[in-house]
C-alpha cells in the first residue's frame, strides 16, 4: 500500500479568508484529516485548526495574531486536547530591525492548570549575534541558556 495525500485549499477574497482541508492515508490504511481557517483581521489575522487523528480523536487550535505596525506583535494560541485537556499561550513579541534586538515574553498555562514562562532576548552584533532564553517553571525553578554566534572569517583566497 501507498502512502496518499490529498490538500485542498479554498480562497475566499470577499472574506479575506483561507481555508484548507487536508487528509493523509497512512500505509497501513489509517487515515488523519485537519480542517484550518485563515482569517484576516484588520491588524493580524486568527486561525482556526481542528484535527482528527487515526484513532477517531480530534484535538483543536484557536490562535489570534496582531500586529501593532511598529515590530510589535501579540499572539494567543489556545489548543485542547482529545481528552478535553486546554493548553495557553501568550506571547508578546518585540523587534526593533534598526538596533538588531528582538524579544520575546511566553505564559503558558498547562491542561493541567500549571503555568510557566519563557523569556527571549537577542541583539545583533557586527560580527554575528547572542540570545539569552530562560524558562520559569511551574514550580518557580530556572534555566537559562545564552549563545553567542560569531561569523566565521572568510578565508577564501582570490589567487
Amino acid at each position: 500500500r501507498e502512502r496518499t495525500s490529498e490538500r485542498r485549499r479554498t480562497v475566499d477574497r470577499d472574506n479575506q479568508s483561507v481555508r484548507t482541508e487536508r487528509e493523509v492515508t497512512g500505509r497501513n490504511g489509517r487515515s488523519a484529516s485537519s480542517d484550518s481557517t485563515l482569517q484576516r483581521t484588520d491588524d493580524g489575522f486568527t486561525r482556526d485548526t481542528a484535527a482528527t487523528g487515526p484513532n477517531g480523536r480530534t484535538a483543536t487550535r484557536n490562535s489570534t495574531v496582531s500586529a501593532d505596525g511598529e515590530g510589535g506583535v501579540t499572539r494567543q494560541r489556545v489548543t485542547t486536547g482529545p481528552n478535553g485537556g486546554e493548553r495557553v499561550r501568550n506571547d508578546a513579541i518585540q523587534r526593533d530591525a534598526e538596533n538588531g534586538t528582538f524579544s520575546r515574553q511566553s505564559d503558558r498555562t498547562l491542561a493541567d492548570g500549571r503555568t510557566q514562562s519563557v523569556d527571549v532576548s537577542a541583539q545583533r552584533t557586527d560580527n554575528g549575534a547572542t540570545r539569552t532564553a530562560t524558562l520559569t517553571r511551574a514550580d518557580g525553578t530556572q534555566v537559562t541558556r545564552s549563545q553567542e554566534v560569531e561569523r566565521a572569517e572568510d578565508t577564501q583566497s582570490d589567487e
